[in-house]
């Protein structure tokens, strides 16, 4: 065999492995396992419960109320993507240990969330200090916190340390 034609087979053998290689690696990246994947992720109809839960938990004063600030979508993207798999499958399991202990019917949770007797019930879930209901009580005050809005007009902006003064004849060391 000559030096050209051997390097015009391994050319070819070299390109191939490369193609065949690179096409495998991406084909199976964009497989997931929807079936388990799907048992621990949460949804918009989760978020818009979450929007209403807030709500009631952060009304609207002189100040925006939680809802405003969309904290059933912080809480959606941080569950999906941030959390481990078991703890994506506790919160879940939370969220729907939450809506069993609020009597919530599956198809009007909105519509059933703002009837009296649930509100009652969330604030005794709060003083009981249920471990569900302060899961998703602590992120949605986190996602209010965290949002422009709840940053902004609800927090106080204070300064500190103070103002800075480069010509002074006292120094701090």
């Amino acid at each position: 065999m000559n030096r050209r034609k051997f390097i015009e087979l391994n050319g070819w053998l070299f390109g191939f492995t490369v193609a065949v290689g690179s096409s495998s690696i991406f084909l199976n990246s964009c497989k997931s396992n929807s079936d388990e994947t799907s048992k621990s992720l949460i949804g918009e109809k989760d978020a818009e419960f979450l929007n209403e839960l807030s709500e009631i938990i952060i009304p609207k004063t002189d100040s925006p109320g939680a809802k405003e600030t969309n904290p059933g979508q912080y809480i959606v993207l941080i569950h999906n993507d941030c959390l481990t798999e078991d703890e994506k499958i506790s919160n879940k399991e939370h969220l729907k240990k939450l809506k069993q202990l609020l009597k919530i019917d599956a198809d009007n949770e909105i519509i059933s969330l703002k009837k009296p007797e649930t509100i009652s019930l969330i604030k005794t879930l709060d003083n009981q200090k249920n471990e569900s209901f302060r899961l998703y009580k602590n992120l949605i005050v986190s996602a209010y916190l965290s949002s422009e809005l709840g940053s902004s007009k609800f927090l106080k902006f204070s300064l500190v340390p103070g103002r800075y003064d480069g010509c002074t004849a006292n120094r701090p060391w």
